[in-house]
């Protein structure tokens, strides 16, 4: 049900699968018919969509018509790593009025040909814009839009302990010599991330993810946990990485500011 709102979530089952045939020791009969279940109510629930989009724009189109608006909201000369959420500074006047009057598919292909047209045009500045993307993308900021246009940019204290102590169970060993289970969260990580480097790095891209940073997290902790004789060592330790947080949280404002100041600096 959640590709039907996030397409990034369609590859999902790949990763299911993979982790069914590296569990069963690379037999493929036997993760059929594990996965077969899964990946029939995968399709079932997704053909009423496929088969309207058909019928409505007469192409097959998987999921949506919004890959192309994705795309050059991101890569323009505005772009600042998210993307806009309206293109119409884009293009002059006379142009929206004609691309209004096009169909979604018409638009889809107008849009990622502007798109590529400016990347190729561009190509010495995206790296640039790709380290904009994955600083949005892992924001530790969240802000929060009221009545009026009034916005509050604030650190956020709760992800940024997750952010750090999955990091740190990142790069803990696990006991074993390959886990398959591990590869295949570091795989989600990669391919979730090649997504907001192509489109944008919203920080809304990331979180189908943050379950599995939980996940890492706890690792972290619990790897910490173990590796101290004294624990009142180790609940020191805890209490000073949630000071810090709690310290970055009331100081929000500067914080915020300090780091748009370094980003810029970072992609003049």
């Amino acid at each position: 049900m959640a590709t039907l709102s996030r397409s990034i979530i369609a590859i999902f089952p790949f990763f299911v699968f993979l982790i069914l045939y590296c569990n069963d020791t690379f037999r493929l009969p036997a993760v059929l018919r594990k996965s077969l279940p899964l990946l029939i109510s995968f399709v079932l629930i997704i053909s009423p969509w496929l088969v309207r989009n058909y019928l409505v724009h007469h192409k097959p189109f998987i999921l949506t018509t919004e890959g192309g608006f994705a795309l050059l909201a991101s890569n323009n000369h505005y772009a600042k790593g998210d993307g806009l959420t309206s293109l119409d500074v884009l293009f002059t006047p006379e142009e929206n009025r004609l691309i209004s009057k096009m169909t979604e598919v018409e638009r889809e292909k107008v849009y990622q040909n502007q798109a590529m047209r400016y990347i190729l045009k561009n190509l010495n500045l995206m790296p640039k814009l790709l380290l904009k993307k994955m600083l949005c993308f892992w924001n530790v900021f969240s802000t929060d839009y009221f009545a009026g246009g009034r916005k509050i940019t604030r650190y956020n204290i709760m992800y940024s302990l997750v952010l750090m102590f999955s990091i740190l169970g990142f790069f803990m060993p696990s006991g074993q010599r390959l886990n398959i289970g591990r590869f295949v969260l570091v795989l989600l990580f990669i391919y979730f991330s090649g997504v907001s480097l192509i489109f944008m790095g919203d920080p809304r891209m990331r979180y189908p993810l943050e379950p599995f940073l939980i996940i890492f997290a706890n690792h972290g902790v619990a790897s910490v946990y173990n590796k101290f004789r004294s624990k009142v060592l180790f609940y020191a330790l805890i209490i000073a990485i949630i000071g810090v947080n709690l310290f970055l949280y009331i100081n929000s404002d500067f914080i915020f500011y300090r780091f748009g100041v370094l980003v810029k600096n970072l992609t003049l």
